[in-house]
């Protein structure tokens, strides 16, 4: 069924504006299925370029004892394992818990584990967990050689470095895209202002990843926006490591008082600085922040 996003954007806003919050569950693709039920507690602090870490308690019942319908989103037969009490989502899909609030930009939670409390027929209480879009940021790297990562692929049996005369082949056929990966630093730096510097770095990289994942760039799941302060931002230097991406990024980037903030953009919404986005997206904005020497 397709969403009415802009009858979705007008009702996030009425509820943020009536009750100080909205809050929400949205599927792999961050579309919506559902609101959340009422908040007994939500826990959400925000620490400059750290991981930002969700706990929600839900209250699960209603005056008439009905139970709502997220905890069959969540605690599903297939989520995961049972561990004293908690369940961590395994091969499920995934699910979101969105959150906004009156006049502020929708923030995403990847669910990473949760624990329903109550009789196992009609649970009382729902607690969820998990992380903001920061974390994405963990899953790519700080490409060496993006332009050389293809986008063709062709079909390995064996360890293509192997000897060809020992017969040991992969239980399964691997489809494999050819990349070159630098041993030195010569021509594998960004080097610019702090802000410039990051935003290329990360670019480049996603712009690698999604050509070799054969992803339309104008509907990729996550992108750089062009928003700037407009304040000084320190001169920086970053060499590209085949890392990951936030591990590359973030010594510059907190010595540049350069933060790095993800938000989750709707249609509906007002787009990003720079860009023009047509389905759901985790924007990345970098936001310069004043420096002692800015006047160096």
């Amino acid at each position: 069924m397709a969403v009415d996003w802009q009858a979705h954007a007008r009702h996030r806003e009425q509820v943020a504006r009536d009750e100080g919050v909205w809050i929400g569950l949205a599927d792999e693709n961050c579309e919506p299925i559902m609101d959340a039920p009422p908040a007994l507690s939500i826990s959400a602090p925000r620490v400059r370029n750290a991981v930002g870490e969700l706990r929600v308690e839900f209250s699960l019942q209603s005056p008439a004892g009905v139970v709502h319908p997220i905890v069959g989103e969540i605690i599903a037969e297939d989520l995961g394992v049972v561990d004293n009490g908690e369940l961590v989502p395994s091969n499920a899909p995934t699910r979101f818990v969105l959150v906004q609030r009156a006049g502020a930009r929708v923030r995403a939670y990847r669910v990473t584990h949760a624990r329903a409390r109550g009789p196992f027929d009609a649970p009382r209480v729902l607690e969820v967990h998990g992380v903001d879009g920061l974390h994405m940021l963990e899953r790519f790297p700080a490409i060496t050689g993006p332009t050389t990562w293809q986008n063709s692929f062709t079909r390995f049996t064996r360890d293509w470095a192997g000897p060809s005369n020992v017969g040991v082949t992969f239980s399964k056929p691997r489809e494999l895209a050819g990349m070159k990966m630098a041993t030195v630093a010569d021509g594998v730096t960004v080097e610019g202002t702090a802000e410039s510097a990051v935003r290329e770095l990360i670019r480049s990289s996603l712009a690698a990843c999604w050509r070799v994942a054969g992803v339309d760039p104008a509907t990729a799941p996550l992108v750089v926006s062009h928003y700037s302060t407009e304040k000084h931002s320190p001169k920086a230097l970053i060499r590209r490591s085949d890392e990951k991406l936030l591990d590359t990024i973030l010594p510059v980037s907190a010595a540049a008082g350069l933060e790095i903030q993800v938000w989750l953009w709707l249609p509906g919404d007002k787009q990003p600085t720079g860009l023009f986005l047509t389905k759901p997206a985790f924007v990345i904005d970098l936001v310069q922040q004043e420096v002692a020497n800015a006047g160096a």
